[in-house]
């Protein structure tokens, strides 16, 4: 919230300012800061093991686009776990596939964009030891 509004004013002061070249490099970088935001689709992630059942819980950083989502299902009919890493290895997402009675099920792609570099790795170490 601080850095949009200090955004603002350098914007103004550019604009008041007669300052053309700085007004459109201002914009072209916001304009670059919020594509990169949006490709990232930056979430809040909290995974968690509660009475045998995998919780997993996240939203979207930004207000705006914010839905609760969550989905859990039992430790034991995990079949795999699939990390895909892209924008070379800036966004990562993570996807479930649980053992159903017929079938097979996909859970969506949940961005771990957000969490930092070395908990990320962490997190997708332990999980990894679960479908092993």
């Amino acid at each position: 919230m601080i850095f949009g509004l200090i955004w603002i004013v350098l914007v103004s002061a550019s604009i008041y300012l007669s300052m053309l070249a700085a007004t459109i490099t201002l914009a072209i970088l916001f304009a670059l800061i919020g594509l990169m935001i949006s490709l990232l689709d930056l979430q809040f992630v909290k995974i968690g093991i509660e009475k045998g059942s995998m919780v997993v819980r996240y939203y979207s950083f930004f207000y705006g686009f914010r839905k609760y989502r969550t989905f859990e299902f039992p430790i034991g009919r995990l079949q795999k776990m699939e990390v895909r890493k892209q924008y070379f290895g800036i966004k990562w997402e993570i996807r479930f596939t649980v053992r159903l009675k017929n079938r097979l099920a996909d859970y969506p792609w949940v961005s771990l964009s957000a969490i930092p570099f070395t908990k990320r790795s962490k997190l997708v170490a332990a999980l990894k030891e679960l479908t092993s």
